[in-house]
């Protein structure tokens, strides 16, 4: 019985069908070659350090500057946080827009609306950016591998990491977008 059933199948060569063209070897070395092109470049991203990466120059204020001027140049330059630097350039703290937003320790808020529809902004003009300045930066050092930093962006939240060199002297920014860039091969 089993040798009906085996004289019943018939058994072809899957390339000898039409549709099944032995495969093309230009179109298999394009292949490979583009896959090692994507491990070198991952290799590659692996070796590189936060001073390939990072945003140079940073647009900086001192703790001395006033809540104001710390609003405008947020406004200016869109970007969403300030490093706080001393006159020796190193890092002090940084500044973002939610610092300037209540509940901050008791400041007078004003309760009408500006002309751009946002209100509940501290209204002291002379309060200075030390009052309201985070001091608790979380930064990376200057030589750190990227691969070491993309998961505290992931894991933390952090959308820009200041870039210090010697636990102190701010050199750079380090954002999502520039890890990006990065491994999308911008930079």
């Amino acid at each position: 019985m089993l040798t009906g059933a085996t004289s019943r199948l018939r058994f072809r060569d899957p390339r000898s069908r039409k549709g099944f063209a032995s495969p093309d070897p230009r179109r298999r070395s394009d292949s490979l070659f583009d896959q090692v092109k994507q491990q070198a470049r991952f290799r590659m991203l692996l070796d590189m350090t936060c001073a390939q990466v990072m945003h140079v120059p940073v647009t900086t204020i001192t703790a001395d500057a006033t809540v104001q001027h710390a609003r405008a140049l947020l406004d200016k330059t869109g970007f969403k946080l300030l490093p706080v630097i001393d006159r020796e350039g190193r890092l002090v703290g940084v500044v973002t827009r939610e610092d300037f937003s209540p509940p901050k320790r008791d400041l007078r808020i004003t309760s009408a609306l500006n002309e751009d529809g946002q209100g509940g902004e501290l209204e002291d003009e002379g309060q200075r950016v030390r009052a309201v300045m985070q001091k608790d930066v979380i930064t990376v050092d200057v030589d750190t591998p990227i691969s070491e930093v993309i998961p505290r962006f992931m894991t933390n939240g952090h959308h820009h990491i200041p870039v210090v060199r010697n636990d102190a002297a701010l050199v750079g920014m380090l954002t999502q977008s520039d890890l990006l860039l990065a491994v999308c091969g911008g930079r």
